[in-house]
């Protein structure tokens, strides 16, 4: 254990921090990439990692969806809309291994996403990454 690795960004590796001040939640910044929320290309059939070991990160648990703001709906406190979720499509990891809690799942968000609330110093000790494989059926979406 101890303080982790710092990421290094790759073809299929974003490491992942978060700018608090760019909106009222904060936005997402990618290594190697300009601003916040960056455009980023990816290819069918392919699996990224988003690495979410910078401390930044804290609090903040990547969630993947097909529309802007997620599942938070096209208003404010609107219906829920479609979040990336299939078995086969995403994998969070803590530690490089799949999460084994009762409560994974296909995804294994529901043992990620807690850890995100544990004491910072806590946190920091582990690793955590989400790996995206695209489909052609999500790109349809």
């Amino acid at each position: 254990s101890g303080a982790q690795a710092p990421c290094t960004p790759s073809n299929n590796t974003f490491c992942m921090s978060l700018d608090v001040y760019a909106s009222e939640t904060g936005y997402y910044e990618f290594a190697g990439f300009e601003g916040v929320s960056p455009n980023i290309t990816v290819k069918i059939g392919e699996t990224y990692i988003f690495d979410q070991t910078d401390p930044s990160n804290w609090y903040h648990a990547v969630g993947f969806a097909y529309y802007p703001d997620g599942a938070h709906g096209a208003t404010w406190g609107g219906e829920e809309r479609d979040e990336v979720k299939g078995a086969g499509e995403l994998l969070y990891k803590i530690n490089g291994a799949a999460t084994t809690c009762p409560d994974a799942g296909d995804t294994g968000l529901d043992c990620y996403e807690p850890e995100f609330f544990y004491p910072r110093a806590a946190w920091m000790e582990k690793a955590y990454t989400a790996e995206l494989t695209v489909s052609q059926e999500m790109a349809d979406k």
